[in-house]
């Protein structure tokens, strides 16, 4: 490599995110002050990622009110 090229950075292969119950969430130190919404909101018999958790509570959160 010459003094004028950049290095190649190798693309980091896709991220596995770890998927959990909605227990494990609902019972998470992360997720506790939010932890009575999201009892009613996940579904007992589904794993979440975190960013599923995030988007379910920023989707609940920002919803119009009827």
């Amino acid at each position: 490599m010459s003094k004028n090229e950049a290095p190649v950075i190798a693309e980091p292969a896709e991220k596995k995110q770890t998927a959990y119950t909605k227990r494990q969430i609902v019972n998470s130190e992360k997720f506790s002050k939010h932890r009575d919404l999201l009892n009613a909101l996940l579904k007992d018999d589904k794993s979440y990622t975190e960013g599923d958790v995030k988007k379910i509570l920023d989707d609940y959160l920002k919803g119009k009110v009827k």
